[in-house]
């Protein structure tokens, strides 16, 4: 298919080529009609996230390629084997923790199927006796195929995080000092609920429901970071979901709330949450953005004060690659449900300025730490933070979006 105008140049004046993308013509249409931003503006979107692959990582193919062949190689162990997967159901289990303190926690449980004939049982559960012991990789006999067996060790691991959150944080590698005040940190919750959302994925609804009184927990103490009146969210809060006094509990963390604002929009897209999705947009899409888009030189600000104060995290002014990331998701996932324009003009101005500082043109990749003016500050593009992870999940996750805007409009 033909370009839309001709082919674009770069800075030298010269011709760039693009791929053809099948539907664009309607994606262009769709989105002119959405929203009122020039037409060239749809093309640089379009062009950019759906059409470019220089934006990715290199080795982004490389890996589609290897996690293709083992989920052929699993449904090939499966038809083998001729199994039908297991099953999941809710149990409830005690953990005594190193100080004797007992909970019991509702926690996963996988059973067979009456149908299915019996098979070998896996090998005994991890022992919870301490919390803080290291949790031991154990060889899982294959019920049904290696997916099955990657699937219960997840499992099991789940277990071990469920008890470290609810009952005894120190194996979380965060131990209480003696005159710490216990916080609740929104983190905890929201990547609890993202490792909920990945392990119910395509696995049935008796899976999902297995999982559900633990995301409702997640979804409570997400909300409790949402104070003063609903006119900030706080990355720090009491135990009792009230605001802690000094700096702790003045730190903001837009990217965080943003990331955070998307895991509740996929709560609510699977079970129908209208009310939540509205708090969802209202106060971890739009306000975090409001109070963390640097308005002078652009980019969200890595760390805020509520108060205004200079905050003690010596990068707080810095620009990172990953709350871009989960701005452009947030803010797509959000428009995607709502078709509101502004939704998608938010986003169209987070992309503008990612893909203007991050992207390396030359070399691809992203680099990850601008300064507050939008300098590349470091140049490496992977380290013991920034890895094989946001960058791939947030193209990812737009192109899908947009495919189904446009397979929707068409």
């Amino acid at each position: 298919m033909a370009e839309l105008d001709g082919p674009s140049r770069n800075e030298a004046g010269k011709p760039k080529t693009h791929r053809s993308c099948v539907g664009e013509r309607k994606m262009r249409k769709y989105l002119c009609a959405s929203r009122k931003i020039s037409d060239r503006g749809v093309q640089r979107i379009i062009r950019s996230i759906v059409q470019e692959p220089m934006t990715t990582c290199g080795e982004l193919q490389k890996d589609l390629e290897l996690a293709a062949a083992r989920r052929r190689r699993s449904r090939q162990a499966v038809r083998s084997r001729g199994g039908t997967g297991v099953t999941m159901a809710a149990s409830e289990r005690s953990f005594t923790g190193p100080l004797g303190k007992t909970k019991t926690v509702e926690v996963p449980c996988p059973v067979r199927k009456p149908s299915e004939p019996p098979r070998r049982r896996p090998s005994p559960s991890i022992p919870h006796s301490t919390a803080s012991a290291p949790l031991k990789r154990t060889q899982v006999p294959c019920w049904c195929g290696a997916g099955e067996t990657t699937q219960q060790e997840a499992e099991q691991m789940m277990v071990q995080l469920i008890f470290w959150v609810q009952v005894d944080p120190t194996g979380l590698g965060r131990p209480s000092l003696p005159g710490d005040t216990p916080t609740n940190s929104m983190a905890v919750p929201m990547m609890l609920m993202c490792l909920v959302q990945q392990l119910t994925d395509g696995r049935g609804q008796g899976a999902v429901l297995k999982y559900k009184k633990l995301s409702s927990w997640c979804v409570q103490k997400i909300l409790e970071h949402v104070q003063r009146d609903g006119t900030a969210v706080l990355e720090n809060v009491s135990l009792e979901g009230a605001e802690l006094p000094g700096c702790q509990g003045r730190l903001q963390n837009p990217g965080h709330a943003l990331e955070a604002g998307w895991f509740l929009l996929q709560y609510t897209t699977q079970w129908g949450d209208k009310e939540l999705q509205e708090t969802a947009i209202n106060k971890f899409v739009e306000l975090p953005f409001q109070y963390g888009w640097d308005k002078e030189h652009g980019g969200l600000f890595y760390f805020l004060d509520a108060d205004g104060h200079c905050p003690t995290q010596l990068e707080w002014s810095m620009k990172l690659w990953w709350p871009h990331c989960e701005a452009l998701v947030a803010f797509l996932m959000a428009y995607s449900q709502t078709k509101r324009p502004g939704l998608l003009e938010r986003f169209s101005q987070v992309y503008d300025y990612t893909f203007s500082h991050f992207s390396d043109d030359q070399h691809g990749e992203w680099f990850g730490y601008l300064s507050q003016d939008g300098k590349v500050v470091l140049d490496f593009k992977g380290g013991p933070f920034k890895g094989f992870f946001h960058v791939p999940r947030c193209l990812y996750m737009c192109e899908r979006i947009l495919d189904d805007l446009l397979d929707n409009k068409a």
